[in-house]
Order: C-alpha cells, then structure tokens, then sequence
C-alpha cells in the first residue's frame, strides 16, 4: 500500500512537469514577442543608413514590415529565439537585393547587423514610444 501511494505520487510529479514545461517555455516565448512588438527606429553605424523596423501580430503570428532607403518591403522568414530576431527583406523587385538582418533586442534598445551581396554593416535602434 505505502509503494503504491508513493508510486502514484511520484507519477503527479512527473506528470505536472512534463505538462507545465511546455506552457511556461510558450508563456516566456510570448512574452519575448511582446517586447519586441512596435516600431523601432535604427541607424547603420557609420549612420549613413535609417532604417525603419515595424513588428506586429496577425491572426496570432509575428509579422514585420522593414523602411529604408528603398521603401517599404515585408519581412520573411521572420524568426525570433530569446532576444534574437532573423528575417529577411527583398528591396527593389524581382531584380533587387536580398538583405538579412539579425537583431538582439533588451528593453527599448536593439543592436544588430545586416548582410547583403556587398558585405554588411552594424546597427543600432530604439523603440518608439
């Protein structure tokens, strides 16, 4: 009787792990999101570049629409792990340039750097208020 009592405690424990792992792990990844949502305002560090980054939800899924010297161009493959975020921009058409950015975001400040086919370059940003 007392090893079965104890086994069956032993199964709850593991049970309420196994089930509260995946939901905490969704509940701080959502909160990642939270943050980087709005719209943040970048330089390149030679500030020769402004650049423009937008994140919002739709339809519960992370989208983002990039401004820069080209225009505006959507963000794809957008992906965002901890206070990392990767996508990338097609600027100029079928014809135009492939840009990829990577972006580390804490609080209203995110750092980062963009690669294209002539090289890359560092950036900085702030959120807007």
């Amino acid at each position: 009787m007392k090893t079965r009592t104890l086994l069956t405690i032993a199964l709850i424990g593991i049970l309420t792990v196994c089930l509260a792992g995946p939901a905490a792990a969704q509940e701080k990844k959502t909160d990642t999101v939270q943050a980087l949502l709005g719209t943040w305002d970048a330089q390149t560090e030679d500030g020769g570049r402004s650049l423009v980054f937008k994140f919002f939800m739709e339809k519960d899924e992370l989208k983002g629409l990039y401004t820069g010297q080209a225009g505006e161009s959507k963000m794809e493959d957008l992906k965002v792990e901890g206070n990392k975020a990767t996508f990338v921009v097609k600027v100029g058409g079928d014809q135009g340039m492939v840009i990829s950015f990577t972006a580390f975001f804490t609080g209203d400040e995110m750092t980062g750097m963009l690669s294209l086919q002539f090289g890359e370059a560092n950036f900085t940003g702030k959120k807007r208020k």
